[in-house]
């Protein structure tokens, strides 16, 4: 048995180019995929997203504490660790997780949030939506909140969808941070694409 304990670690730096990794966790759970993090003015706080779960309801008398639970028997969703202190973090919160509209089979896989181009109060998310089950493939949506925290799905068909088989893109794409606005006005979101 190998004692595993999974967290979030922070870094400070007095001018971005040279960071100190502090040494003690900011958080201990499990998030082991995109962490954005960032200060929210309106609320006074720090806030990173980072994967989440929701986990599907259990009898406890039905069955002993499976530790391998999370995996099995949880969805993907993206939570939101909250502060007013850098250094120490509470347990993230489910901020967005999937809606009606979306296959029992798919998950949010990452959180690409971000803001508007010259309206820092305009949140936004990419999440790469992973189904699991149909085709195995992602696609980009994008969600929209006024504070951070509250989260809705804009309706519409996705941003991005995985390339052809075969192509760069053509086994899943994720979106990164942040969305730029170039000198002519078109708004651009960095991506990655994957071939498998």
């Amino acid at each position: 048995d190998v004692d595993l304990v999974l967290g979030v670690l922070g870094a400070v730096s007095p001018d971005g180019l040279e960071w100190t990794v502090l040494p003690e966790p900011l958080a201990e759970t499990h998030c082991d995929t995109q962490l954005v993090g960032t200060y929210n003015a309106h609320l006074g706080e720090y806030v990173i997203y980072t994967r989440d779960y929701v986990d599907l309801p259990m009898d406890e008398e039905a069955a002993e504490y499976d530790p391998g639970r999370m995996v099995r028997y949880t969805r993907r969703a993206v939570g939101a660790l909250r502060s007013r202190d850098f250094r120490h973090f509470p347990l993230p919160e489910v901020v967005l997780q999937a809606d009606p509209s979306m296959r029992p089979s798919e998950v949010l896989y990452t959180n690409a949030y971000t803001t508007m181009p010259g309206a820092p109060e305009q949140h936004l998310m990419f999440p790469a939506v992973w189904d699991l089950c149909h085709h195995d493939e992602t696609r980009i949506r994008v969600a929209s909140s006024y504070n951070g925290l509250l989260w809705q799905f804009l309706p519409g068909e996705p941003v991005l969808e995985t390339g052809t088989f075969g192509a760069w893109d053509g086994g899943c794409v994720f979106a990164h941070p942040n969305l730029v606005e170039l000198p002519n006005g078109d708004w651009v979101l960095p991506y990655t694409g994957y071939d498998v």
